[in-house]
C-alpha cells in the first residue's frame, strides 16, 4: 500500500516523504492477519516568494507575468522546468505561492514595451506606422480630447525576459527554498534597451 496525506493549504505528503514532498512514497507491506502500526506520514507547508516590479523611473509595472522556474534532476543531470506563474497587481507587487522545497529562478517573462498602450481612439493611426522606421505612438490626454503624435526614435526600446536580480537567464541567481519558507524583497527594476529587426530566409530540404 501507498499512504498519502492531504490537508487544505498544505502540499501533499505521505509515508516515506521524510525530506520533502517530492520524495518517493515508501510502500507499506501488510502480511496476512498482521497489524502495521506507528507509521509516520508527513505533510508539508508550501513556501512563497514575493516582491515588486518597477520600471526604470521607479514606478510600479502593472499586469506583467512573473514565473518561477525550478531546477530539477532528470536522468542524472540538472535541468529547468516551468513552475507557477502570477501577475503583478496595481502596486507592481507579486506573490508566487505553493512552492515545494528546491531552487528557483524568478523571472519577469512577459515582454514589456515602453510604447503607450493603443486604444480605440488611435486605431486610425496604426496603419500609418512603419516599424522599419521605428515609429511609435504617443497618446496625450487633454480633458475630453486626445492628441495622437507619431514619434520616430533611432531604435525602439523594449524589455525582454529579466531574471532575479535583474539579469538575463544566463546570469540569474537561484533562490533556495525550504519547507514553509517565505522570501520577500525579490524585486525587479526593468531597464529598456534598444532592439533591432532581424530578417532572413529559411530553406528546407528539396521535397523531391
Amino acid at each position: 500500500y501507498a499512504i498519502t496525506t492531504t490537508k487544505l493549504g498544505y502540499l501533499d505528503g505521505g509515508y516515506g516523504r521524510e525530506t520533502g514532498p517530492a520524495d518517493d512514497l515508501r510502500p507499506v507491506r501488510v502480511p496476512p492477519g498482521e497489524w502495521v502500526a506507528n507509521l509516520r506520514a508527513s505533510i508539508w507547508k508550501p513556501g512563497a516568494i514575493s516582491g515588486v516590479v518597477k520600471d526604470e523611473a521607479g514606478d510600479p509595472v502593472v499586469g506583467v507575468f512573473v514565473r518561477a522556474i525550478v531546477r530539477v534532476r532528470i536522468q542524472g543531470r540538472d535541468d529547468l522546468a516551468a513552475g507557477p506563474m502570477t501577475v503583478t497587481d496595481d502596486r507592481g507587487a507579486y506573490r508566487i505561492r505553493n512552492l515545494i522545497p528546491g531552487e528557483y529562478l524568478i523571472g519577469v517573462v512577459s515582454r514589456t514595451l515602453r510604447e503607450t498602450e493603443m486604444g480605440s481612439d488611435v486605431d486610425s493611426a496604426v496603419p500609418f506606422l512603419d516599424p522599419a522606421n521605428s515609429e511609435r505612438l504617443l497618446l496625450t490626454d487633454l480633458g475630453d480630447d486626445r492628441i495622437v503624435t507619431i514619434v520616430t526614435d533611432p531604435l525602439p526600446l523594449s524589455v525582454g525576459p529579466t531574471f532575479y536580480p535583474g539579469a538575463p537567464a544566463a546570469r540569474a541567481i537561484a533562490i533556495k527554498m525550504g519547507p514553509a519558507e517565505l522570501k520577500d524583497g525579490v524585486d525587479f527594476q526593468l531597464t529598456p534597451s534598444p532592439v533591432v529587426h532581424v530578417s532572413g530566409r529559411l530553406a528546407g530540404p528539396d521535397e523531391s
